[in-house]
């Protein structure tokens, strides 16, 4: 408005301009004092009646926003449930999460709905499934008592033998092979044999592979509390017992056995009723057990429970670690050595000398560190590394081992490790409260042991024994009736649920604690639900939970520790 003529049908005093001001448009109508329109006539800008307040026309729910072009720009409303986000540059109507989202960029492909957690190098991954389902023995195995070593793997077979009390008490055996977390059994098959009170109850029951003969050793007590041993042989996936052999002539409560890949002999260990160890050397020949002379190793008389054996390959000895005296302490520990058919022992020492009463410790034997390591419970869970130096043991310090849970039970169900070769570990497993199975990870370093992340295997039914599967680079624990195939993993640290779908490489967004992931699917409202170590994603369970079903295909997401 320069020119005289573009004020035509102004008054004077509507349109002025001041030195200080600039250019000054005023009106007093009734309605609106101001309208600016556009040329073709349409409403721009208002300023109601007696107001001071400017209204530029939007379309109902639409903002005004700066545009790429440093000017404003309206910026029509989202769909129903989404909300107004910045990407650091534009603002954009996105879905919805509860308040609680973030973008990261993944390892491995996500799929909408999964849960992931952080790798090392800060990207995210889908969290892995680390067990497969419980898999039944059947025929009748014993849901309160079994062996302390009652599974043993064949490397030429490439499968697992488990033995165990079935129907009518009797010594059962059943082949398994294992695939994807998974386990299929073969024929369970009746030795004919019944077993005492003792085996059915308390952990009488033991076995190995010779992997120069190709066949299983198992010992057992039978009705008559003598101890035995026999032969087992797989063909395909059914085991067949061989001839059975007097162990000791007398009342016993276990005859512990173990393998020595050095001489490719057996050894049994017996302590009657109480009594000094004796030992006695096995020689495999076809189906058959031929024994060489029992010698007494002398020493403190042993808890009736069964103490635990393992072999040092390093230097081709045995380390026995037993309870003593009636109510199993203290806890002692030996070198035993074969040289053809005889045994001998070291000299006993105490690795323990208040131990809980009425529980027996464990041992097995690291390669990555060439020791033994005893573990036992002594005002706590402990370890304690044991060196063998010709026949005597050395012994390391007594340390507290932190597990998330604090081990429990009686008798030989406290404890049981195998031997990780895939992460130079040991993985133990060990029961908890009245009936649970968990299992921890373990390295050392030197005498320190760092410990990862516990996993859940049974919240039911108490541990008793874990093995290692070199060709699936897995473990196999049993929980009694039942076994599991165990992946002994540290998962990504817990992050939260993907939102939407992110390609290997690429960033995506992930619904964290305190938001609402909305892809899931079969929810039930009201329920938690959690990543227990037999899924890679969500299921209802009180096992480690992470959050809350607010609709079937909505889940709250709230603080955890997994």
């Amino acid at each position: 408005m320069t020119k005289a003529r573009d004020l035509a049908g102004f008054a004077s005093s509507s349109v002025t301009t001041t030195a200080s001001d600039g250019l000054v448009l005023k009106g007093d109508g009734s309605t609106t004092d101001i309208i600016i329109k556009n040329g073709a006539n349409a409403t721009v800008a208002t300023v109601a009646d007696g107001t001071t307040n400017l209204s530029k026309v939007l379309a109902r729910g639409s903002i005004d926003v700066g545009n790429a072009s440093g000017v404003s720009a309206p910026l029509a409303k989202g769909a129903a449930g989404t909300v107004l986000t910045s990407d650091g540059t534009d603002l954009s109507f996105v879905e919805a999460s509860g308040g609680g989202e973030q973008t990261f960029t993944a390892t491995g492909a996500i799929t909408a709905g999964n849960p992931v957690g952080f790798n090392a190098n800060g990207t995210i991954s889908v969290m892995p499934q680390m067990s497969g389902s419980a898999a039944a023995l059947g025929s009748g195995a014993s849901s309160t008592g079994g062996g302390r070593q009652p599974m043993a793997y064949d490397t030429a077979a490439d499968k697992y033998l488990h033995v165990f009390s079935g129907t009518n008490d009797n010594l059962f055996a059943r082949v398994g092979t294992i695939s994807n977390l998974g386990i299929t059994f073969g024929t369970a098959v009746d030795s004919g044999t019944t077993l005492s009170a003792f085996a059915r109850q308390r952990g009488e029951l033991h076995l190995v592979y010779d992997d120069n003969a190709g066949k299983f050793v198992v010992s057992y007590c039978k009705s008559d509390n003598k101890g035995y041993a026999r032969t087992i042989t797989i063909s395909g996936t059914t085991p067949s017992f061989g001839t059975e052999v007097l162990l000791y002539n007398g009342t016993t409560y276990h005859t512990e056995v173990g393998y020595d890949s050095n001489a490719n002999k057996v050894l049994f260990l017996n302590a009657g009723n109480q009594d000094t160890i004796t030992g006695q050397v096995g020689t495999i020949s076809g189906t058959n057990i031929s024994l060489g002379s029992a010698s007494d190793l002398g020493g403190t008389g042993t808890y009736p429970e069964p103490g635990s054996l393992t072999f040092d390959s390093n230097v081709n000895k045995f380390v026995f670690v037993y309870g003593t005296s009636s109510i199993s302490r203290p806890y002692k520990a030996r070198t035993i050595s074969i040289s053809g058919t005889s045994v001998s022992a070291g000299s006993e020492v105490t690795i323990a000398s208040s131990g809980e009463t009425n529980q027996v410790p464990s041992v097995i034997f690291d390669p990555s560190i060439n020791k033994a390591v005893a573990l036992f419970m002594e005002n706590g869970p402990k370890f304690r590394l044991l060196t063998i130096s010709g026949t005597d043991l050395t012994q390391g310090t007594t340390t507290a081992i932190p597990f998330t849970t604090t081990p429990s039970g009686s008798y030989t169900d406290v404890f049981s490790a195998c031997v990780d070769p895939d992460t130079a570990g040991i993985v133990i497993c060990y029961s908890t409260g009245t009936m649970e199975t968990r299992i921890t990870p373990a390295k050392f370093s030197g005498v320190n042991m760092t410990l990862s992340p516990e996993i859940i295997i049974s919240l039911t039914k108490k541990q008793n024994g874990i093995i290692y599967d070199p060709d699936e680079d897995v473990a196999i624990v049993s929980t009694l009736d039942e076994a599991y195939v165990v992946k002994p993993i540290t998962r990504p640290a817990y992050v939260g649920v993907a939102s939407e779908s992110i390609s290997n490489g690429a960033t995506g967004k992930v619904t964290i604690i305190g938001g609402v992931n909305a892809n899931q699917s079969g929810l039930s409202a009201g329920s938690q639900y959690g990543i227990p170590a037999t899924s890679a994603s969500l299921v209802a369970t009180d096992i480690s939970p992470i959050g809350i079903a607010i609709s079937s295909t909505e889940i709250y997401l709230r603080a955890v520790s997994l």
